[in-house]
């Protein structure tokens, strides 16, 4: 009878030793998944933030300039104001990336 016990208990242990092993596993493939949507956070605000830098640029210059039409004008405005909301979409990776610059 002790034998029965010992042998379900070393099957109980040898249960617990694999599960154990299986979500150390788990928890490793979702590190590795998040450190590559953290790397690719990274990449896709590195290539947007110059180009968005230039067009607000752009954008901002155009807005003065004394020729515009009251319909050209809002035009132009509406686009610098898209281009923000764009920036600020961007600059909300970092929140995938794990960082938070100051706002």
């Amino acid at each position: 009878m002790n034998a029965g016990k010992g042998e379900s208990s070393r099957e109980e242990r040898m249960e617990r030793t694999a599960s154990t092993e299986r979500a150390v596993e788990r928890a490793r493939m979702d590190g590795d998944s998040l450190a590559m949507l953290q790397k690719n956070a990274a990449r896709i605000q590195h290539a947007m933030n110059n180009p968005l830098a230039a067009l607000l640029a752009e954008e901002q210059l155009l807005s003065m300039e004394s020729t515009l039409s009251a319909d050209q004008r809002a035009s132009v405005e509406r686009i610098i104001e898209l281009t923000r909301r764009v920036i600020v979409l961007v600059r909300d990776l970092d929140e995938l990336r794990g960082t938070h610059p100051p706002r």
